[in-house]
């Protein structure tokens, strides 16, 4: 039985009827749900494809007190959001995906029929409000004056447009309208202030939608739970704009949030307006800020306005917003951390770039990049920098490279990074050099500066196995360090307690290493390096005290399987025992 048939199936289980569609593929299904409210009719339209997305069922009827009216989960006034993030089960499951579908329509009608679905407006209010796209560029918990400015920039299609960015100093707005491809220059438009919400913005069915003038769009945010509150705070907001615009521009955005939704809206705030409402609510009134003054200023400035609004999409921007949202609680917090981050080769480009992602030279913290090296053509086969730094030294390019990302990030570059460094200046050193000497030369250097009461953390990163094997140790000064994954018992010679490959299957070396007058090159793929990158990141995460602190993970079946280790200290290490 084919999927299609599968589905009928599952249908016409759950009550559903069949209605035959002649000269077409798909199949169509429809059922009517009676509630206290009336009859709820949806019909489904299933074709091959659904099974790769969730389908948007086609809402045919409403109960008739429901038809005029904005209701959460409807698309467009026609199409039931199934959210297929959540709704799919399993794609080769027809039968329980099938169902999952219809019990989540079900769910929908339930909630519309409740009544009680202001919290879901939450989550899909900025698809109701619509707007011109604004990006808001600062952390709305700083107490910073904001200013709106816009630019011409040019897509990767051509195609020119006008974009908006909200910033406190104009500095970062430029750097901003840099990384955005900006063509000519950037221009001041007007003030803008932020204000919280009490409670989630609501779609109130007995106001218009969506509001066209400041008297609307006030009637409908400042509801009576709502309003002493959010009145009390937009009018303190507007009064540090002082009496007079900015180069006479009267207009002014406000920004809402609510948890970590925005929106806004923009109007024009003529000068007499600004004047009464600094007169009540400037630093130095001395008029009452009490009821009766709120509500005079709200029927002079709102209630009576004609005003026209424009709705404001804002997309919130800030480094604090882009590194916290995707943090999961596991997640290194490397914000307020001072990094050193050695090697800007095909490692550190990786691992620099993902540090960044998590923190790193964030707020007061830092990253410094040491590498003397210069870019070279042979590198960008494996590197995450490309042909535009060839030539440029690796951490000045590296440093460019990120910048260029828009994080607004405290980043600089180096030359080569010396031992006897000052190794109080940092909290975190990440060795991405894969040199052998260095790792272990720095191993002793960190172990020396510990045991004079320094506190520092230590990671190193390498391609092992001659390409075959990625490696990543932690060293916190407790557990072992990387001189202790050496076995010194046989004298001079020393040999790795964890090699990656077993004995007699070493590869011949002489046809590995591609030689030149003082330059050795070993073949490998990126994958290694964004492997060996991912490693140290994972050693970053929160740890328990049973956590390996040398993880190890092979490239190709040419390398053995090693399990990860929770390196103990050697009593015989050169490095930690010395």
């Amino acid at each position: 039985m084919g999927k299609l048939q599968l589905a009928a199936k599952e249908f016409l289980a759950h009550g559903y009827i069949f209605h035959p569609k002649f000269g077409g593929d798909d199949y169509c299904f429809s059922k009517s749900f009676s509630k206290a409210s009336g009859i709820y009719t949806i019909k489904f339209e299933i074709t091959e494809d659904s099974f790769n997305r969730a389908p948007f069922p086609i809402v045919e009827s409403l109960p008739e007190q429901l038809r005029n009216r904005r209701l959460p989960h409807l698309l467009l006034g026609k199409y039931c959001c199934l959210f297929s993030d959540t709704s799919i089960i399993d794609p080769m499951d027809i039968n329980e995906l099938v169902s999952s579908w219809l019990h989540k329509v079900e769910e929908v009608i339930e909630l519309w029929e409740s009544g009680d679905y202001s919290g879901d407006y939450v989550a899909e209010f900025s698809l109701y409000w619509g707007g011109i796209p604004t990006y808001l560029l600062e952390s709305t918990e700083l107490n910073k004056n904001l200013d709106v400015y816009s630019f011409e920039r040019e897509a990767i299609n051509g195609i020119s447009s006008t974009e908006y960015v909200v910033a406190s100093e104009r500095k970062i707005a430029e750097k901003w309208a840099h990384s955005r491809s900006a063509v000519g220059l950037i221009e001041y438009r007007n003030s803008a202030v932020f204000v919280k919400l009490t409670q989630a913005p609501y779609i109130h069915y007995d106001h218009p939608w969506p509001p066209k003038s400041l008297e609307d769009f006030s009637n409908w945010l400042l509801m009576a739970s709502n309003e002493p509150l959010v009145l009390e705070r937009l009018l303190v907001a507007l009064a540090k704009l002082g009496k007079w615009s900015k180069d006479w521009n009267t207009f002014v955005n406000v920004i809402f949030q609510y948890e970590k939704e925005f929106f806004g809206v923009s109007f024009n705030l003529p000068t007499e307006m600004r004047k009464a409402i600094v007169n009540h609510y400037g630093p130095k009134s001395r008029r009452g800020r009490g009821k009766q003054a709120r509500d005079k200023l709200r029927k002079r400035i709102f209630d009576n306005s004609r005003e026209k609004i424009f709705p404001l999409d804002v997309i919130p921007c800030s480094p604090d917003y882009v590194i916290e949202r995707n943090r999961a609680t596991s997640s290194p917090i490397l914000s307020n951390k001072r990094v050193a981050l050695i090697g800007a080769g095909t490692i550190g480009g990786y691992l620099a770039h993902s540090i960044c992602q998590v923190g790193a030279g964030h707020d007061s913290g830092h990253l410094v990049i040491y590498d003397n090296d210069v870019l070279k053509v042979g590198n960008v086969g494996r590197h995450i920098l490309g042909i535009k730094f060839i030539g440029e030294r690796k951490s000045d390019s590296l440093k460019h490279y990120i910048e260029e990302q828009g994080l607004d990030l405290d980043i600089r570059a180096e030359g080569k990074f010396n031992l006897s460094s000052d190794l109080s200046r940092f909290d975190l050193i990440l060795d991405a050099t894969g040199d052998q000497a260095f790792s272990l030369n720095l191993s002793s250097k960190v172990s020396e500066y510990r045991s004079q009461g320094g506190k520092i953390l230590l990671i190193h990163s390498w391609i092992s196995g001659y390409g075959h094997t990625a490696k990543s140790m932690l060293d916190d000064g407790v557990n072992g360090c990387y001189a202790c994954q050496f076995d010194y018992s046989k004298g001079s010679v020393k040999t790795e307690l964890y090699p990656s490959f077993a004995n007699g299957k070493e590869p011949d070396v002489s046809h590995l290493f591609k030689r030149s007058c003082g330059e050795n090159h070993l073949p490998f793929g990126s994958e290694a390096s964004m492997l060996a990158a991912s490693l140290a990141v994972q050693l970053l995460r929160d740890r328990n005290k049973k956590a390996p602190s040398l993880l190890m993970r092979r490239v190709s079946n040419e390398a053995i399987e090693l399990k990860d280790k929770k390196l103990k200290k050697k009593s015989d290490c050169p490095s930690c025992r010395s």
